[in-house]
């Protein structure tokens, strides 16, 4: 969906300018902030909330806290961050008395290191990782069928690297460089990046 109302294409437009204006034109904190004002005027759009002076503080921590639940740690820091930078920007523009416990609420971050360190994947043992190499390097030798050979090298390739799922898979034929660094060869996949 889109933001339909003019009143809230207006207050995006307004809110954008200002973040230009006050970050510069390349920062992409301009572009996180922009969607997450987008999402958060359609969501209010679907409830009929005609304005953000007639939006009920419940309401946005209800948005919000519903974003914490389908969301990793550092987008819900993300989200409250660019919402807490929209209603400032609103208080200041339309003389509106600031919601101080709606602000309090959206500094109320958290601790984003101890949640990324509860949801991280244990790393596999060198012995384990190092016979699975060995393994997928000696099918990928021996492999005749040019479909096959591909499925291994992928996962070759997996193996070495910190590719994300969707770039692995956009992967061209021939996308491996061979290069030099400080006199040892070194080899690096060329690949589209699928986040920001």
């Amino acid at each position: 969906r889109k933001v339909k109302k003019n009143y809230y294409k207006t207050l995006l437009k307004l809110f954008v300018y200002s973040m230009i204006c006050e970050y510069g034109i390349e920062r992409i904190v301009n572009h996180a902030c922009f969607l997450q004002a987008c999402h958060l005027f359609d969501y209010l759009e679907q409830q009929n909330i005609p304005s953000l002076y007639a939006c009920p503080e419940n309401t946005i921590k209800q948005w919000i806290e519903c974003k914490r639940i389908t969301v990793q740690a550092r987008s819900y820091v993300q989200y409250k961050t660019a919402i807490k930078n929209l209603m400032i920007f609103y208080y200041n523009v339309t003389c509106t008395p600031v919601d101080s416990d709606l602000l309090d609420y959206l500094n109320d971050l958290p601790d984003q290191r101890a949640e990324l360190e509860a949801n991280k994947l244990t790393l596999l043992p060198y012995e384990f990782m190092h016979s699975l190499c060995n393994l997928l390097f000696e099918l990928f030798k021996n492999e005749e069928d040019p479909f096959n050979k591909r499925v291994i090298g992928l996962l070759c390739i997996a193996t070495q690297s910190g590719l994300r799922p969707n770039e692995l898979l956009n992967l061209e034929t021939d996308c491996i460089e061979h290069e030099t660094v400080d006199g040892m060869p070194a080899t690096k996949p060329r690949y589209r990046a699928t986040k920001q």
